[in-house]
């Protein structure tokens, strides 16, 4: 058990000494190429960069035809629409947001109401 006080906030953690070591080992070996990388994770990865830069192309496409250049984005995960058939959380809606402020100058990014 340790002890960790953040701002004056005490906080109590119980931390399985051998399964941490386990996990940062196994990280660790697969950061620096020596195990690789399981199969099923590099295909949802790969899925995940193909479904963002699909939604980035769409907005903006969508941002050209328009007069102003604004997008709305989203606080909560229960507010942001579904995109590919996916309920997708607010914070990659947001990541998507700045990726197309990347490439359209002047875009404007504000919180849906």
């Amino acid at each position: 058990t340790r002890t960790v006080s953040v701002s004056n906030v005490v906080f109590i953690m119980t931390i399985d000494t051998p399964v941490l070591h386990g996990a940062m080992s196994r990280h660790r070996s697969r950061m620096c190429g020596t195990t690789p990388v399981p199969n099923r994770v590099r295909v949802e990865i790969e899925r995940l960069e193909a479904t963002t830069a699909e939604a980035v192309d769409q907005m903006c496409r969508h941002l050209e035809e328009a007069r102003d250049f604004e997008v709305r984005t989203f606080r909560r995960d229960a507010e942001v629409p579904e995109f590919g058939g996916i309920q997708w959380p607010a914070a990659w809606h947001r990541a998507v947001c700045a990726r197309v402020a990347q490439q359209i100058s002047g875009l404007v990014i504000r919180f849906a109401p």
